[in-house]
């Protein structure tokens, strides 16, 4: 026993750097077999934490009214710890401690609805202009409602419906990003009265009052009750299952219930809670991780074995010699086995502590970087199973290295070098099923495919067409070189020159050279996939946080577009921050609105969507073909000369826009023949802007009418030029418009029915100019010339396309964006039926004006970074990340095999080099020889590798959408390769191999003297 350990000892020490390249090779395989399921797990984890934290506390969290049992008529100071006490005995880790308060029902007062308001603390989460309330005839105003009512400090408020008078010691409005205190913020905001002609108008409802505890004890018991907020707050320490229990918690709330001397009822948020399909998310993000990470493990363990089966082959050539003692002696095939088997199982086992820890660190290390701070890295089970699978594998490998030597023949065994054998049945099988696999999938992406989410199929995609462009390599390089070497007549051998004849002799002799091709081949194909999809993934992830986010920040408005229009133009007169729009989605169309006069200095639009062309030429083909007039005065007049024939007075109805928002006017009526009327406009001394003329009645009613009217002249500071346009004329009314000189002569006929005739101003004409998403659906209502028609709610919106984007605001690729200008002079504003209005403003805007959007009761939606972090976190933008470290290592894995590859030849063709040498070949010529040996060999790996990457690069673009978000308004990947990283790429892989070849052809040649031979025959 002492002799074997002995001689394994001097067999590793003798062969040191085999046995160091080995033991390295060894601990990456387990290292990264225990990286894959340790990083999975985190990512799940850490994508929960962070989606929790991008949700607002209502779609996470949950809200319980108790309104306490009259008959036991409970006091409001008990029943708070009652009724917290109450929630948190079924709440489980993932919620953050019960907060209670005590409010009214909403009464009439103040003409509207006003509801009190006691929570503990809460002056100290809002910003106050006075004091807090003490006593309990008290109270805090919100700034909005103050200005509306016209209170100030030391008013009283006369409440009544069994409320008590109360004096305004301060006014507050609530702090920004206070969410961890205050469950919504939007239960602070005060909501104006609306009005509406066709609907019920809703009540003034004035933010809470806020009132000392005291102030409750006086309310009768059908007045009041307690509101208890329970925010979800998963922290680093906790896990998925937490938040699936989490959800079931709600689930459980959803429903009345007695407890505590009352009723608990869930309030509005909690029935419209989420947390549900958050956790479906979270899930399928897992599963997207095991699908996405796995690949990018399992391809660097590949590489991996790969070159350790190289390393361990070369050292068990290298035993060749006592391998053929020990036989010669009588050893038998067992103990031949244990022999060979010795040296590289004892490599393995001291690779698992180094590899262990190499696999713990380096996840730990990833974990720290990329995902949320504090988290864990636990060990799972997986991930010690998966360690133990590669190194069963490891000692597989090293089985098969002995297995080549202990069956070789004795002479092959003498004759010091391996040469290419004919391919077995087996490889040959697995390379046919390899390459029609291939094949299936290459022709499954060019035929018929259809986006979906990425799977395992694709990142294996990458390793399996370098397996077999590797082998393909190989094998045609081996081919070539034999055909070289034996190809033609005495006089074509005499003709070539003695290097290409030794290099393509060497290589078709040599299998130890063509060797190096598998790894470096697929090294390369991963690296260039990895490369290329990586950058086609950040451009996506730009190009879906510019369609959820179109501005460094979105804030909610509460008003109408028009206006939410108005309140910035007011706000930001230059238009240098904020950006009012609009979004609504129809069933039979997604429109989008922006006030495009300012969607270059405010929007963020990333290239991509319009071919290369930025937000300036987006804004340039939105733009109107004339200039809306605008005027400042408090009167206009308007000269016309009226030639029609109607039933009744005719009379100019006019839209207009102030720094409100819209307004109308009437002019007239006008009398047959020429006449000047005025009308008086009080709200447009600070400037109004003129959308569309329409002819008619008054009020714009219609009537029948046919005959000539021409607008002559417009006074009081007016623009000459109004550049109308026949508006929206479904009745076919306007026969013709005609400008000269600053005048407009409209011909019309109602063809005897009632009808008016509408003029739309700065040469808008009745097609709106839209960009339209290249999915975006139209009606099939035929129009002539280039006109599309979208059927809306409130009527028909035709528009003319000017340009075909890939990606828009809020809808992606399915929806069509409108100028504000456009849409309202075209679309005559039913705003109303628009589902969201937002200000979207730059990312740098000041404090202050921040501040008086807060002022205006807008609250910040969410910001670009916020979206574009949301994607970068989510698991398959992190197996990215990890599938370009994983890349980064398989280059260096295999540049290193590389390394280790020609040292271990370094002899053999120093012997071969020397033996040229000696017969009278230049030194010039030897090195040429092994250095066009080496550029063959590595250029073929390169050039297959590089191919396999891109091709694996373009047909997993073409079929997969790059992230979790698969919705109508996803934008789509590009799938085009970018020359500029593939020239690099190329660049530098031709600059690395040449320095790899030119060094190792001198370090043969420099060793290769008489000497050598002599050396190897004593």
């Amino acid at each position: 026993m002492v002799t074997f350990v002995g001689t394994l000892a001097r067999g590793l020490r003798s062969r040191a750097l085999l046995s160091a390249g080995s033991v390295l090779l060894t601990a990456v395989a387990l290292g990264s077999a225990m990286l894959g399921p340790m990083f999975q797990q985190a990512v799940g984890t850490s994508y929960a934490i962070s989606r929790i934290g991008e949700e607002p506390n209502t779609a996470t969290g949950f809200s319980l009214e108790f309104a306490p049992d009259a008959r036991h008529e409970r006091q409001p100071g008990p029943t708070l710890a009652t009724v917290r006490r109450e929630v948190e005995d079924g709440n489980g880790p993932a919620f953050a401690p019960v907060e209670v308060q005590l409010e009214t029902v909403r009464v009439p007062a103040l003409t509207g609805e006003v509801m009190l308001e006691h929570k503990r603390g809460a002056c100290q989460h809002l910003e106050v202009r006075g004091r807090c309330p003490s006593g309990p005839d008290e109270t805090l105003l919100s700034g909005t409602d103050a200005a509306y009512l016209h209170v100030d400090l030391g008013d009283t408020l006369q409440l009544g419906s069994g409320l008590p008078a109360l004096r305004i010691v301060g006014t507050y409005r609530p702090k920004p990003g206070s969410t961890d205190y205050w469950f919504d913020l939007s239960r602070l905001a005060s909501q104006p009265r609306l009005e509406h002609p066709r609907k019920k108008p809703n009540p003034y409802r004035p933010a809470p009052l806020f009132v000392a505890a005291a102030a409750f004890d006086r309310l009768p018991v059908d007045l009041w009750r307690v509101r208890a907020d329970t925010r979800l707050d998963l922290g680093a320490g906790q896990s998925v299952a937490d938040l699936a229990a989490a959800a079931d918690r709600i689930a459980a709330v959803r429903t009345t219930f007695t407890g505590g001397g009352g009723t608990f009822t869930p309030s509005d948020s909690t029935a419209l809670n989420s947390l549900d399909d958050i956790v479906t998310e979270v899930r399928a993000q897992q599963s997207d991780a095991r699908g996405s990470i796995t690949p990018a493990t399992v391809s660097l363990i590949l590489v991996v074995l790969v070159l350790l089966l190289r390393l361990l082959t070369a050292a068990a050539e290298l035993r060749v010699p006592e391998l053929a003692i020990a036989s010669l002696r009588g050893t038998t095939r067992r103990r031949l086995w244990v022999l060979g088997m010795a040296e590289p199982v004892t490599l393995i086992m001291l690779a698992v502590p180094p590899g262990l820890l190499f696999g713990y660190g380096l996840t730990a290390a990833l974990v720290r970087a990329w995902l949320v701070p504090g988290l864990q890295v636990p060990v799972p089970a997986g991930a010690l199973l998966a360690a133990l699978v590669v190194a069963v594998a490891s000692v597989g490998v090293a089985a098969l290295a002995v297995q080549r030597v202990v069956r070789a023949p004795l002479a092959e065994q003498l004759s010091g070098v391996r040469r290419p054998a004919a391919v077995g049945r087996v490889v040959l099988v697995a390379f046919l099923a390899a390459a029609a696999a291939c094949v299936a999938m290459v022709v499954g992406a060019f035929v018929g495919a259809t986006s979906r989410k990425p799977d395992l199929g694709d990142f294996l995609l990458p390793i399996l067409l370098a397996v077999v462009a590797g082998l393909a390599a190989s094998w045609l390089v081996a081919r070539l070189a034999r055909w070289y070497t034996d190809r033609g007549s005495d006089r074509q051998r005499a003709g070539r020159s003695i290097a290409g004849f030794v290099a393509s002799r060497a290589v078709s002799r040599r299998q130890e050279g063509t060797l190096v091709v598998l790894p470096l081949t697929a090294a390369l194909a991963i690296g260039t996939f990895a490369l290329g999809v990586d950058h086609a993934a950040a451009s996506w992830r730009e190009s879906t946080a510019a369609t959820r986010a179109p501005a460094g920040q979105v804030w909610a408005s509460p008003l109408g577009l028009d206006e939410t229009v108005a309140l910035t133009h007011r706000l930001d007169p230059d238009g240098r921050w904020l950006m009012a729009a609009g979004a609504s989605t129809y069933p039979q169309g997604l429109v989008a609105i922006v006030d495009a006069e300012r969607l270059a200095r405010v929007a963020a639009w990333p290239d991509a969507w319009l071919d290369g062309h930025g937000a300036q030429d987006a804004q340039r083909l939105l733009a109107p073909p004339g200039t809306v007039p605008r005027f400042a005065a408090h009167q206009l007049s308007v000269t016309a000369d009226n030639d029609l024939a109607s039933e009744s007075d005719v009379y100019l109805h006019l839209e207009l826009e102030d720094s409100d928002g819209p307004l109308s006017a009437d002019i007239g009526p006008f009398a047959h023949g020429s006449s000047t009327r005025s009308t008086a406009l009080p709200t447009c001394e600070q400037g109004c802007r003129l959308r569309t003329v329409t002819i008619g009645k008054g009020a714009a009613l219609p009537q029948r009418m046919s005959g000539r009217f021409a607008i002559t002249a417009v006074q009081s500071q007016a623009p000459a030029r109004l550049g109308l346009r026949a508006g929206a004329d479904p009745d076919g009314v306007i026969e013709r418009v005609s400008t000269s000189n600053g005048s407009v002569d409209v011909t019309v006929d109602t063809h005897a029915a009632t009808s008016t005739a509408v003029l739309n101003t700065g040469g808008i004409g009745s097609l709106a100019p839209v960009l339209v998403g290249a999915n975006a659906q139209w009606d099939s209502v035929p129009l002539r010339g280039p006109g599309r028609r979208l059927t809306l709610p409130d009527g028909p919106l035709d528009v003319r396309p000017v340009a075909t984007a890939q990606s828009l605001p809020f809808f992606g690729p399915s929806g069509v964006l409108v100028d504000y200008a456009a849409f309202a002079t075209t679309h005559l504003r039913q705003f109303d039926q628009l589902s969201d209005v937002t200000v979207l403003a730059r990312a740098d805007t000041p404090a202050a004006v921040a501040d008086r959007l807060r002022g205006a009761d807008l609250t910040l939606r969410t910001t670009m970074a916020r979206e574009r972090a949301a994607l970068d976190g989510s698991a398959y933008a992190l197996a990215l990340r990890l599938y370009g470290v994983t890349a980064a290592m398989v280059l260096l894995m295999a540049l290193a095999g590389l390394v280790f590859s020609t040292l271990v030849q370094l002899p053999a063709r120093r012997r071969d080099a020397a033996a040229l040498r000696v017969v009278g070949v230049r030194r010039g010529q030897v090195l040429g020889a092994v250095a066009r040996e080496l550029l063959v060999v590595l250029g073929a790996a390169a050039t297959a590798g590089v191919a396999a990457g891109l091709l694996a690069q373009v047909v997993v673009l073409r079929t997969v959408t790059l992230g979790y978000a698969t919705a109508i308004n996803t934008p789509e990947p590009s799938g085009a390769v970018d020359p500029l990283r593939l020239v690099v790429l190329v660049a530098l892989t031709s600059v690395v191999l040449g320095v790899v070849a030119l060094a190792s052809a001198s370090a043969t040649v420099r060793g290769a003297r008489g000497a050598t031979l002599r050396e190897s025959a004593g």
